[in-house]
């Protein structure tokens, strides 16, 4: 897979607009896989390969490799199917600043440019402790919101993530955060 990303004049000169890019890997079915010890002693059965390099330009820029296991299961609270037909309803832990930004978009969450998305929780619980945690910290008021999104949605423009520290929860991206219902103070 090859993809081509512009850069972003508002940048520094050259550096390109973050990008997210969803691949399948397909195993032919009479591939078998033993894994392997991996760098950091966890079994392996491959790495998928990342390289960035300019147009016109053979050379490579930078590169990364995310190791990966088949039949493995994945960090976070899981997705619905795609095409399911149901709402879920979701939380976050906002500040101040966040929450007058919620306010003069007609109650609804915005994605400041260049940034991948909003991270989410799956229960109330969950933004409440982040919420806590932050006040603890020093950092303000903050206060629990909730939204409803389309389960579709949430299964096609979202990812399922384990946070360290705070648990399950979901990084939507900025196509699913713009069909999230008006947002509600907990």
């Amino acid at each position: 897979m090859s993809v081509t990303v512009p850069g972003d004049s508002a940048n520094i000169p050259g550096n390109a607009v973050m990008q997210r890019v969803k691949g399948t890997l397909t195993v032919p079915s009479g591939c078998t896989h033993q894994p392997v010890v991996g760098r950091d002693d966890r079994p392996l059965d491959g790495f998928v390969y990342i390289f960035l390099t300019a147009p016109g330009d053979s050379s490579s820029y930078g590169a990364d490799d995310t190791p990966f296991v088949l039949d493995s299961s994945l960090p976070g609270p899981g997705l619905p199917q795609a095409g399911a037909a149901g709402v879920v309803t979701l939380y976050r832990a906002v500040d101040s600043t966040e929450a007058n930004l919620i306010a003069e978009n007609g109650n609804k969450y915005t994605v400041s440019p260049n940034v991948q998305g909003k991270y989410m929780y799956p229960t109330k619980e969950q933004a409440e402790a982040l919420a806590k945690m932050y006040e603890d910290a020093g950092f303000g008021d903050y206060i629990v919101t909730s939204a409803t999104i389309p389960e579709d949605a949430l299964a096609s423009s979202a990812d399922s993530i384990s946070i360290a520290g705070e648990g399950d929860a979901y990084l939507l991206l900025p196509e699913a955060v713009e069909v999230l219902s008006e947002v509600a103070v907990e």
